[in-house]
């Protein structure tokens, strides 16, 4: 039956999330609104595929201030293409077409400006004059219907092999350096912090033995 599971299997499928941005040009009709650029946020394969094989639907929720802050996309492309002047976080949830499976839900900042001390994120040659801020994650199905598992080995050849630029592996890179370098700096305040109590523990058993050494003089 295809609602039988796959006992001891599990699928790995991998995504791609983000948002591109782009200033809008001089007179567009939007700057009137005092908007200042237009993006799109999407969730797509690694390489830019179809994932709808395996995504029923994405639900896309925006700021508040959009009218319809919650968009739901039944059918690829999975994206919204809107105009704005603020960044804001968003929230996406991508439901499977496995059933049994909950929506897999994660949040995206939605960025318009390079981040302000951080490394600038390199340009992607297939997108000039874009700014992309994207992420590859993977959905983990354990024991998946046979009918999602057919569907899925069916159509792997969509997602694999991973054939050209998947996602900013620099950005990844300097995201981990930093947050290294963040462990490294508290770990450094910790042996810091730790060697001053060991020497201020080592001034008050000093004092306690000199002022011992004082009163054992006081009694002869």
């Amino acid at each position: 039956m295809a609602s039988r599971r796959k006992k001891g299997v599990q699928l790995i499928l991998p995504i791609v999330y983000g948002n591109e941005a782009s200033k809008l040009p001089d007179g567009a009709p939007e700057m009137e609104q005092g908007h200042t650029h237009r993006w799109r946020i999407y969730v797509c394969g690694p390489n830019g595929e179809d994932v709808s094989y395996f995504v029923k639907k994405v639900v896309i929720r925006l700021h508040e201030s959009f009218v319809n802050a919650a968009r739901v996309l039944e059918q690829p492309p999975f994206e919204v293409i809107e105009t704005g002047w603020g960044e804001f976080e968003t929230l996406i949830s991508i439901h499977l077409h496995d059933f049994s499976e909950k929506p897999v839900k994660m949040a995206h900042m939605l960025r318009l400006f390079p981040p302000e001390g951080e490394p600038p994120v390199p340009a992607d040659p297939a997108r000039p004059g874009m700014l992309v801020t994207e992420r590859f994650d993977e959905i983990i199905v354990n024991e998946p219907t046979e009918a999602f598992y057919e569907t899925v080995v069916n159509n792997l050849g969509r997602s694999y092999p991973l054939a050209g630029p998947v996602w900013n592996r620099t950005t990844e890179a300097d995201e981990i350096a930093r947050l290294q370098s963040a462990i490294d700096t508290v770990q450094g305040q910790i042996k810091a912090y730790q060697d001053r109590i060991q020497q201020r523990d080592a001034e008050l058993a000093a004092m306690k033995r000199e002022s011992a050494m004082g009163l054992d003089g006081g009694h002869r």
